[in-house]
């Protein structure tokens, strides 16, 4: 502020008149120039931020990943069906079933493998006789020995205690068919057993055991006794094509029987069954096939009466099995193929369909999955509308326009003399129509589908063309050769669902 002036003795008191009150200075722009281009600079970098955040915040989250080389087992799968030497065993009326064998086990011809009860009148029946069974195994265990049949009821006993101990653990954690079978064999042992102690009809049990074949007589009324026909191994699962898939018609199957698919019909004890229902059936051979029609790109290799390994697909991978190659007939576009085995009967008996491939091939490539392959479509212009500066001429209602074309590539050879194009509608489009000095106009109206992934190795989505040299693999992926996949490269950053994503999207 001014400072105020004192008077001096020399001037005179003059009444003073009230004073304005002085109004403060405007200020000029000029002498504040500096703080206010400050305060215009802290401005836009303030708008330049919260544009920078929209920016950031527009970007769209989009799944990526990187991918790398991988080897998988190419399984180059081939559909077969097993062709066995074996015979139906039907019910000889209607009951329920009695099972005296257990499955795979080898049997001979005439041997009894079960029994058909009629209900009504064996179960009493035999509820009688297991008492009197009982009577009489208390008569028996009161004799110091069993004569000449204990040195077999011990060797019995110990073979029982040895089949549990042998597969208990094995049967553990497995389905339930696993336990069936080591109760059937336990059952048929105790069987075996039980019928040696309850032969000696000697002493007081001599009234006992005439009251029990009696029993016994009367029960043989209402059970009936089912016979193997031949010998070799039973198996109680019949599938309907036991008959149809025999050694006579294992040169001739049609490709429709190969891919046939049966219905499986398992017999367990006490299941009902009608006259002529199925009970068991017996392999008689341990010779078997396995029939095929496979592609004659893949056959190039196979031989008659050479011998090769197969690999049949299991549940738990791929299982290694010793062939030879009994035939091939080679048609216009596959040929029919038969390979012999002669061992692992026991281990495919209750299998019809399988599926195998001739090589355990090993393959590298890189591992994409199959969200992240697209098919993107492009326009097609013929290359001679397109100068050296990849500029067309788009002729408009009011005047022509010059538009300039990134081309993707080059056509196939079926479109040779083509550029595809990607299509951008507000630029080139189908309908669009071009010219060129010497040449007719051109209506776009072709287009080209290409199958790609888009990368994102910079945070900016490219779409690179893929070739797929093999289908789909269980798991949803592809295995991308790279000689044939230049466009992709180990350690690429690829959208992994690629279904909404376009060319030059921003992605965090």
């Amino acid at each position: 502020m001014p400072e105020t002036k004192k008077r001096t003795d020399g001037q005179k008191n003059k009444p003073q008149k009230a004073v304005k009150k002085q109004k403060a200075p405007k200020v000029k722009i000029k002498f504040h120039s500096g703080i206010a281009v400050l305060a215009f600079s802290l401005a836009a970098v303030i708008v330049y931020a919260a544009g920078m955040a929209g920016k950031a915040l527009a970007k769209t989250e989009i799944p990526t990943m990187v991918i790398k080389n991988d080897v998988v087992n190419i399984p180059k799968l081939i559909d077969g069906i097993i062709i066995r030497e074996e015979t139906v065993v039907s019910s000889p009326e209607k009951g329920a079933v009695e099972l005296l064998k257990y499955e795979k086990e080898k049997v001979k011809k005439g041997e009894t493998v079960a029994r058909i009860k009629d209900p009504t009148g064996a179960y009493p029946l035999e509820a009688d006789l297991e008492n009197l069974d009982n009577s009489l195994f208390e008569l028996q265990k009161k004799r110091d020995s069993f004569s000449f049949f204990s040195p077999e009821v011990e060797r019995i006993n110990k073979q029982i205690k040895t089949e549990i101990d042998k597969n208990i653990y094995k049967h553990i954690n497995t389905d339930p068919a696993g336990m069936y079978e080591l109760k059937e064999l336990v059952d048929n042992e105790i069987r075996t057993r039980n019928q040696i102690m309850l032969s000696e009809n000697k002493g007081a049990a001599s009234a006992l055991y005439t009251e029990r074949a009696n029993y016994e007589a009367e029960l043989s009324k209402y059970v009936k006794d089912v016979q193997a026909t031949g010998g070799g191994l039973v198996y109680f699962t019949v599938d309907g094509f036991e008959e149809e898939y025999n050694f006579s018609a294992k040169d001739s199957l049609t490709a429709a029987q190969v891919n046939a698919k049966p219905e499986y019909t398992m017999v367990y004890a006490g299941k009902n069954v009608d006259l002529d229902d199925a009970v068991f059936k017996i392999v008689t051979s341990n010779e078997w096939y396995i029939a095929a029609y496979i592609d004659n790109e893949l056959t190039d290799g196979l031989r008659a009466n050479n011998a090769k390994t197969i690999y049949i697909e299991t549940d738990n991978g791929y299982a290694e099995l010793e062939a030879m190659v009994s035939s091939v007939s080679k048609g216009e576009k596959d040929s029919y193929v038969l390979f012999k085995m002669t061992k692992y009967m026991h281990e495919y008996i209750g299998l019809r369909n399988v599926r195998f491939k001739l090589d355990n091939e090993v393959r590298r490539g890189l591992k994409v999955p199959a969200e992240a392959v697209v098919d993107r479509t492009f326009i097609k212009i013929p290359e001679v509308y397109i100068d050296l500066n990849n500029k067309v001429i788009k002729i408009t209602e009011e005047k022509d326009e010059t538009v300039t074309v990134v081309p993707f590539r080059s056509g196939a050879d079926s479109d040779e003399g083509y550029i595809y194009i990607s299509l951008d509608i507000s630029r080139l489009n189908l309908g669009d129509v071009l010219k060129r000095d010497g040449l007719p106009p051109y209506t776009i109206s072709a287009t080209a589908s290409i199958r790609g992934v888009y990368t994102a190795n910079d945070g900016i989505t490219r779409f690179r063309e893929i070739y797929e040299d093999d289908p789909l693999f269980s798991g949803g992926y592809y295995l991308l050769d790279p000689v044939k996949n230049p466009g992709i490269r180990s350690y690429d950053r690829i959208v992994t669902d690629a279904s909404n994503t376009f060319d030059g999207q921003i992605i965090n």
